[in-house]
């Protein structure tokens, strides 16, 4: 079984795998050369993070609240079925 470290790339074609080191080794070099822009790019990273955490928190919510009506729907249509 895989680790939590490598389990996705276990499941990626080694094409992939390689097409990601790669970019990942690119994108390291050239920060290792503008170091003055790490902190700017964290920044980013950050608010993208923001982003995706909020996305992610809307969503449960959104089922929170629909997921009751759904399922008494569902129960509703059976309890028919079974009066039929």
């Amino acid at each position: 079984m895989a680790t939590t470290a490598n389990r996705v790339s276990a499941q990626t074609s080694d094409e992939i795998n390689r097409l990601l080191r790669w970019q990942m080794e690119e994108r390291l070099a050239y920060y290792e050369t503008h170091a003055d822009e790490i902190d700017t790019r964290l920044a980013e990273l950050d608010r993208e993070w923001d982003i995706e955490r909020t996305l992610e928190a809307n969503a449960s919510t959104v089922c929170d609240v629909h997921a009751p009506s759904i399922f008494q729907l569902q129960r509703s249509e059976v309890d028919l079925r079974a009066v039929k």
